[in-house]
């Protein structure tokens, strides 16, 4: 009787690891590890350009503090949650007589487009069953009412443009976290409230 227990209960054990589901954040931190302290975090960065994205994902590279490589992480996931394009977007912007300027430039945003496809392709290679979730870009300048925050504001709505596009054309689902930006108190910071109505959201996709 108490082998036919064990054996019951190591096969809800078993049945409860294989259905667990595991999420992973990929990308730029766009809301504070404490509130997805749940998720996998390994792969998300204060900040992180396309380029430098793609080339940790194609080079198969490690986590400094648990020597986990991100093929590892991606194959493992149920669902990634990638953010990207904030700091490929930033690229655009530059100090004159010490105030922000934005300046778009178009080769930079088809330079993210590209190495946008070539992340996704390769995060399907690792892992073909994960499901993925593209989330927008937004303003992090949202305390700044001049013309600096009303351009690049433009720019950040081109970006938001290629990656809903993208998600549609390529069958991924895509959460929009533009319309927080207005909870932002500080450069690249919601507030509570905010990250949690955005975790809350990414769950229910």
């Amino acid at each position: 009787m108490k082998k036919i227990i064990l054996i019951i209960l190591l096969s809800f054990s078993l049945l409860s690891c294989k259905t667990s589901s595991i999420t992973s954040f990929i990308g730029n931190e766009f809301i504070s590890k404490e509130i997805i302290s749940l998720c996998n975090t390994d792969f998300l960065f204060k900040k992180i350009e396309s380029k430098s994205l793609l080339k940790i994902i194609e080079e198969d590279m490690e986590n400094n503090d648990s020597n986990t490589k991100i093929s590892k992480i991606i194959s493992n996931s149920n669902r990634i949650i990638l953010s990207i394009g904030l700091f490929d977007l930033l690229k655009c912007v530059y100090l004159e007589e010490d105030k922000l300027k934005f300046e778009f430039k178009l080769s930079i945003l088809e330079l993210f487009e590209l190495n946008l496809f070539n992340i996704v392709e390769q995060i399907y290679e690792y892992n073909p069953k994960v499901k993925l979730t593209l989330v927008s870009l937004y303003n992090p300048y949202i305390n700044s009412y001049d013309n600096f925050y009303l351009s690049l504001n433009i720019g950040v709505e081109k970006f938001n443009q290629i990656i809903k596009s993208f998600a549609l054309e390529n069958n991924i689902s895509y959460y929009d976290i533009y319309k927080y930006s207005l909870s932002i108190k500080a450069f690249n910071k919601f507030d509570i409230n905010s990250e949690k109505q955005i975790l809350e959201g990414l769950i229910t996709l």
